[in-house]
């Protein structure tokens, strides 16, 4: 009986019968049209794992790390021109620019180029990864006439080099000029950009992509990158993509999300250490984990950079409206509103099944008190860039997703509120006109989530008295839910600063009215110096005032640097919860200008290189997010000073409408008769008293 074969080249030793077939075979192979596959669906259909690559060798299995099934198959993916993937090590960098040469070499040839950093990484790439897949991937080693074949001598077969029918491989430094000049190709992978140097042409990703011009409409350019610093160009180009992320479902809750660092336990024993889900808070077992991370389809790549669409901004954080694919749809119309030309994909070590928890705790516990060890942490483990001052949880601000994930204006103040404070920015009168009060005006729910209910300014002398009773008429205002309770304003802060051209009026004013405002919790504040170590949002107990009273009142201390800190991390945030910020549409570009104004720079201080929260653009002002951090440590206040007194000012609230508050300041007494209050007024639209207008407030967007 004849011999059932697979043939991949004619053995020339074979029988007569065995040639017929073999010839057979080759011919009826070459008349069939190549597989439509993706590129996940060809490694595993074709791609072996050699063992200089892995210690689990055979046949190639995309879910053994699922992760990577998303870039692997933007490799193919209709409309896709360029992918940019930040990664940790080890996730998917490397295996997305492996498959796709072994595609385009077998089934759409072109000529391919490949560029690493360096000489070494050249010959590291090509001795342990490229080589060995195309040895032990048969489809491959046919196209040099199998494996025996390449091991012999073969000019179309050497080191950096490969030419086969219809295009070569070449693999290349980045960084010679002459490397990234006078080729042409359809396909270019960039690996570990972000250690390219500059060359005297230029950026190198920049010059290596114009090698794509000669296949427009058909290149494809790929870069990887685990990210570096504050300069990182993978980073950049991810910013530029449609921002992909990897979606889990919650065993515990069944909503979709993605990994973040800050949902994991850090301190204890690393042994204990858990994943804890960011939506229902209840933790993934490692079992839970790795189940996901190695099944054929628990990972949903979604694309979540904002859009505009049907006159209004959307973020996909936010609506959570995606298709099958994971392309961001607009939640009115309902169509396709990010382009995917540019497919980014970003995943961190939490995602690799074999790294567990605690190997990852380890890591970071070993790390965080030596400052290069942080960096190698931040980087390769977590896939964020490095901050000196960063401990591994600080978020990246984006001022364009900050800006769109605006929700419609509240006719009512939402029944997840559940207290109100207001902080103050005074601004005194000088060359540049009148001086005014800027009052924003805060309310926290469960978890410190806020609402921005307004923002106004009372223009005025700071010395006279009409600005101050302007600013009465806000403090002294009731404020109704949506579930029918009655909220004060619980706590207020006011700045003392600025006050360098009226010799101390300024401050005998703020600290007047606050002595006068003792009973409703109004604290004259000034920024600390921090030249050491970062204050407080709040003074501790030890230290919480200044060195005299003045006018009757203490002047508190408020840690501003922290502050801004905190506002940065909740700007970051995209979804509903704990330190989200919810906006009104109807707030003016102005505010959101002045919101988004500061960035961290390095300057000397203290004799010292520290991290401080400095001005973006000086024509613009910062008065709003000053105002907003001034909030912030009116509910701090509130928690340190007194909070048995400040949980009674709280109207006794519905069970359902305070089951998730999670501090002691928000927690509410039994129902028990209350006191009249005073005689205020009534808000019956956020930000509006029922009689006549207090301030300008800012205009619509």
């Amino acid at each position: 009986m004849m011999r059932k074969t697979t043939w991949t080249m004619i053995e020339l030793l074979a029988t007569q019968d065995e040639l017929r077939e073999a010839i057979a075979h080759r011919r009826n192979r070459a008349m069939d049209p190549p597989p439509d596959v993706t590129g996940s669906e060809w490694a595993d259909m074709f791609r072996k794992v050699p063992s200089e690559t892995s210690a689990v060798t055979g046949q190639w299995e995309t879910s053994t790390y699922e992760v990577a099934r998303g870039p692997m198959d933007a490799i193919t993916e209709l409309g896709v021109r360029v992918i940019s993937g930040v990664a940790s090590a080890q996730i998917f960098k490397t295996s997305t620019g492996e498959t796709a040469i072994g595609y385009f070499m077998h089934l759409n040839p072109r000529p391919i180029l490949v560029y690493e950093p360096t000489e070494t990484t050249v010959d590291a790439f090509v001795d342990s990864k490229l080589d060995p897949m195309i040895k032990e991937t048969p489809e491959l080693a046919a196209l040099w006439g199998g494996r025996a074949a390449i091991e012999r001598k073969n000019d179309k077969f050497v080191h950096s080099k490969k030419t086969f029918p219809g295009g070569y491989v070449e693999i290349l430094t980045a960084n010679s000029p002459a490397n990234t000049a006078s080729r042409s190709a359809g396909v270019v992978f960039m690996d570990e950009v972000d250690k390219f140097e500059m060359t005297r042409d230029g950026d190198a990703v920049a010059l290596i992509d114009e090698r794509l011009k000669g296949f427009t409409g058909e290149d494809l350019s790929i870069r990887m990158s685990t990210p570096t610093d504050a300069d990182s160009p993978i980073m950049a180009e991810y910013m530029k993509s449609d921002r992909r992320k990897p979606y889990v479902k919650c065993p515990h809750c069944k909503d979709w999300d993605y990994y973040r660092w800050e949902n994991v336990e850090k301190d204890g024993d690393p042994e204990d250490a858990a994943y804890n889900c960011g939506i229902c808070g209840v933790a993934w077992t490692e079992a839970q984990r790795v189940k996901v991370l190695t099944t054929k389809g628990k990972i949903k790549w979604r694309q979540t950079r904002p859009f505009s669409c049907c006159d209004e901004a959307q973020d996909p954080e936010v609506e959570k409206r995606w298709d099958k694919i994971g392309r961001a749809v607009c939640k009115t119309c309902g169509e396709r509103r990010v382009s995917n030309r540019h497919a980014g994909f970003w995943a961190w070590e939490l995602y690799h099944p074999r790294r567990s928890v605690a190997d990852l705790i380890r890591s970071f516990q070993d790390s965080k008190n030596n400052p290069g060890k942080m960096q190698n942490f931040t980087n390769s483990k977590l896939a964020r860039i490095w901050d000196p001052e960063d401990d591994g949880d600080q978020i990246e601000v984006d001022p364009e997703q900050f800006r769109l994930r605006v929700e419609q204006p509240w006719t009512m103040i939402p029944a997840q509120v559940l207290a109100v404070f207001v902080g103050v920015d005074v601004q005194p009168q000088g060359k540049k006109g009148l001086g005014r009060l800027e009052v924003s005006t805060l309310a926290f729910g469960a978890g410190d989530e806020i609402w921005s209910l307004s923002h106004e300014m009372i223009f005025g002398d700071i010395t006279e008295g009409d600005v101050w009773a302007k600013l009465d008429e806000i403090l002294m205002a009731d404020y109704l839910t949506e579930d029918g309770r009655t909220l004060r304003i619980m706590a207020t802060c006011i700045d003392t600063g600025g006050d360098t051209e009226q010799g101390g009026a300024v401050i005998d004013a703020v600290t007047s009215y606050a002595s006068r405002r003792k009973r409703l919790n109004v604290f004259a504040i000034k920024g600390a110096s921090d030249q050491g170590t970062l204050s407080p949002i709040w003074p501790s107990s030890g230290n919480m005032r200044t060195a005299a009273k003045r006018n009757g009142a203490w002047v508190y201390m408020v840690g501003v640097q922290a502050a801004r800190d905190w506002l940065a991390s909740c700007q970051s945030k995209t979804k509903p919860g704990p330190g989200f910020i919810h906006v009104p549409a109807d707030r003016g570009e102005e505010w959101f200008d002045q919101m988004t104004n500061y960035e961290k720079k390095r300057i000397r201080s203290g004799g010292k290189n520290v991290m401080r929260w400095l001005v973006r653009a000086k024509h613009v002002r910062k008065d709003a997010a000053d105002a907003f951090i001034y909030a912030k440590a009116a509910l701090e206040a509130a928690r340190r000073i007194s909070p048995e007194k400040m949980n009674r000012l709280i109207m006794t609230a519905p069970a359902a409408a305070i089951a998730t508050a999670e501090t002691d300041v928000y927690a509410t007494q039994a129902a028990q008769p209350q006191a009249a209050p005073p005689k205020r007024k009534r808000m019956n639209v956020v930000g509006r008293p029922s009689g006549g207008q207090r301030g300008r407030p800012y205009g619509r967007r």
